[in-house]
């Protein structure tokens, strides 16, 4: 049995005590990393699925590896996934400690713990939100899939279109990545899809492989049609994985969850 945690969506501004329209997005992470430890849980690793220095900034990072330093401290190796507002360059240099600098090559890279293969993609689909995934990628996913170990797949973008409960549609993903991203997975021993981006605790299903999306230490999102409304509160996931069956608890902080805004929704 294998405990880990999945955090998301930092959106670290480049000085402790910067605030934005959320707060201050500093003060909810450290709050989020006690709550962790008040678990008491020493998880075997902690991903956190993107979106962690705000507009990639170098001083953001510096901030977030002292972040990544105290969860290592709960326990495991953390799994920085690279978000839609994070730069390639700087996220590279400082989180994956990559000496090559190159600004366009997704990073992209797999890990082992505890028999469990983690494979962290780069769904950044420049100057969009909606996230992609393209060759080479694709064809090194496809590669890693073939030793057949329980696999957890990591990226910022949720692989699907959501349906929203009024019965229209809000499109995260190209349509055509997000087939063939499907169809690369589907003979392989994918037990679950971790993701970020939403701002919102959401489970969904494709081919018989889970789908979560873990709330983001920022802000918590809900979404229809017409508008999204933006909450004070924040969150990350406790998964557990026995004999390819995961668990997944959401812990939700909040010291008042109240509306901080209210955004249009354009199609």
């Amino acid at each position: 049995m294998t405990t880990f945690f999945h955090f998301s969506d930092f959106h670290i501004l480049p000085k402790k005590g910067m605030t934005r329209e959320e707060g201050d997005p500093c003060q909810k992470i450290e709050k989020l990393i006690e709550t962790a430890e008040e678990t008491g849980i020493s998880p075997s690793f902690s991903i956190i699925t993107g979106d962690i220095s705000q507009n990639g900034s170098q001083e953001g990072y510096d901030i977030a590896k002292d972040y990544i330093k105290k969860i290592e401290q709960l326990g495991g190796p953390v799994l920085p996934v690279i978000g839609n507002v994070d730069k390639r360059e700087t996220f590279r240099k400082n989180l994956l400690k990559e000496s090559h600098n190159e600004k366009l090559t997704p990073c992209y890279y797999t890990k082992t713990v505890e028999d469990i293969q983690v494979i962290v993609l780069d769904s950044q689909n420049l100057k969009k939100v909606t996230g992609q995934l393209q060759e080479p990628q694709i064809h090194w996913l496809e590669e890693q899939l073939l030793n057949k170990e329980p696999t957890i797949i990591a990226l910022h973008h949720p692989p699907f279109t959501l349906q929203l409960p009024d019965g229209l549609s809000y499109p995260l993903f190209k349509v055509k990545d997000e087939l063939r991203f499907y169809k690369t997975i589907k003979e392989s021993n994918t037990v679950a899809i971790l993701c970020g981006h939403l701002h919102q605790s959401l489970i969904t299903q494709r081919n018989k492989v889970s789908i979560i999306v873990g709330p983001a230490a920022l802000s918590e999102s809900l979404i229809n049609s017409k508008v999204s409304k933006t909450y004070n509160a924040s969150g990350f996931t406790i998964h557990t994985l026995k004999e390819n069956a995961l668990t997944s608890r959401p812990v939700i902080y909040s010291e008042e969850r109240k509306l901080i805004k209210t955004t249009p929704i354009t199609q």
